[in-house]
Formats: structure tokens, C-alpha cells, sequence
């Protein structure tokens, strides 16, 4: 993995052989040896849930927030321009 990324903890335990309460302790290293190698982890900071998200984390999801927003708004200016188009050329039937 990375240096220095944020990520969850679901994650991080599908790749390595480590236990949740041995991960979710803020100790500085952890050390784990088997068959397949040597695992070495180093833990600088554990979030709780509604602690406030790093930036870094957040980003991309803030990004996709957005440009929905803009996607929504472009699609209403759309139908309101085809509705107004549609009004002033009388081409259009009621239901």
C-alpha cells in the first residue's frame, strides 16, 4: 500500500493478515510474520465513525458530488429550453 494514505479499515484487513482491535490501536508499529512473509505497520492516526474526514479522503467524493449537482442543473435547463422552444412554436400535445 501507499505511504501516508487515508484508508478504510474493511479494506486494509482483506489485504493483510492483522486483527481489528491490533489495527484500530494507535501504536506507532506493528510487526506480523507467516508462511507467505513479513507485514510491517506503521498506524498514524485512527478516525472514529463522525469524526471529521481528512480532505485528502473526502476529495473525490466531493468531486462527484458536484458535478451531479451541475449534471441535475444542466438537465433542467435543458427540458426548460426545449419546453419554452416547444410553447413558443406550438409544437406540443397535452395528456
Amino acid at each position: 500500500m501507499n505511504d501516508s494514505i487515508w484508508t478504510e479499515l474493511d479494506k486494509i484487513l482483506l489485504k493483510l493478515p492483522f486483527s481489528k482491535e491490533n489495527l484500530l490501536k494507535k501504536s506507532k508499529f506493528i510487526q506480523k510474520q507467516d508462511s507467505l512473509g513479513l507485514y510491517l505497520v506503521a498506524i498514524k492516526d485512527v478516525l472514529r465513525r463522525n469524526d471529521i474526514a481528512p480532505l485528502s479522503y473526502i476529495k473525490p467524493t466531493i468531486k462527484e458530488m458536484i458535478l451531479h449537482k451541475r449534471k441535475i442543473e444542466l438537465i433542467r435547463n435543458i427540458e426548460k429550453i426545449i419546453v419554452k422552444d416547444a410553447t413558443k412554436n406550438n409544437n406540443f400535445k397535452i395528456y
